[in-house]
């Protein structure tokens, strides 16, 4: 870059940025360009706003009610449930797959009957009751 006078200009990427911030605040509405500018005055050093006042009572409130959803949360998390009290998982998936079972005669009906008299481990038991 040169001027008139034929010194060159330092180009200056601080400013060049401040420039393409303060044109982008350009097309931003009322409200959205005074919070940019308020970002943009703390960026360079300012102090920042102070926080609006709000009634030490109505602090209290709301810090409680934070509290309380904190609790129940947590009583819903031990619970194994949802923050909105749903349970987590379903047991009815689980019971449904079961297959129920009356008595044992439905398993030796699949594989067959094995007789006292062929199985030695029967007999080893036999023995052992008589004495």
């Amino acid at each position: 870059m040169s001027t008139c006078d034929g010194l060159e200009e330092i180009f200056d990427i601080r400013r060049a940025r401040h420039d393409v911030i303060k044109f982008g605040l350009s097309g931003f509405e009322e409200v959205e360009k005074q919070k940019a500018q308020i970002a943009m005055a703390i960026k360079l050093g300012a102090k920042p706003p102070k926080r609006e006042y709000k009634n030490y009572k109505e602090v209290q409130k709301e810090r409680k009610q934070a509290k309380e959803a904190a609790a129940q949360q947590e009583s819903f998390q031990t619970l194994g449930k949802k923050s909105t009290g749903e349970a987590l998982f379903s047991h009815k998936k689980f019971t449904k797959n079961r297959r129920k079972r009356k008595d044992g005669a439905e398993v030796l009906k699949d594989y067959g009957k094995i007789s006292s008299t062929d199985n030695p481990m029967t007999l080893a038991t036999t023995k052992r009751r008589k004495r």
